[in-house]
């Protein structure tokens, strides 16, 4: 891996429908054994801490990836766990 982003970004449960609108990112894609994409837990970076995660990669152009884990454990919110890379 050349270069690696992490984010975390929380919104409403509303706001999911939204951000899945792309073709690459459609729910059937999200699966729980996939969370070995986003890496260890590292600060506030903490993939490892919910109890259900489905995660998806995204091919994108150049050899970079989009992983993407979903945390819906908390009704009133969703945190999106992002993690771009190079390869």
């Amino acid at each position: 891996m050349d270069d690696a982003l992490f984010v975390k970004v929380a919104f409403g449960t509303q706001g999911w429908a939204t951000f899945v609108l792309s073709p690459s990112l459609a729910e059937a894609y999200f699966t729980e054994d996939k969370r070995y994409l986003l890496g260890p837990d590292e600060g506030r970076w903490d993939p490892g801490r919910p109890a259900s995660l489905p995660t998806a990669q995204v091919a994108l152009p150049n050899g970079e990836y989009l992983n993407v884990g979903v945390d819906r454990g908390d009704p009133a919110r969703i945190v999106v766990y992002l993690m771009w890379h190079q390869t």
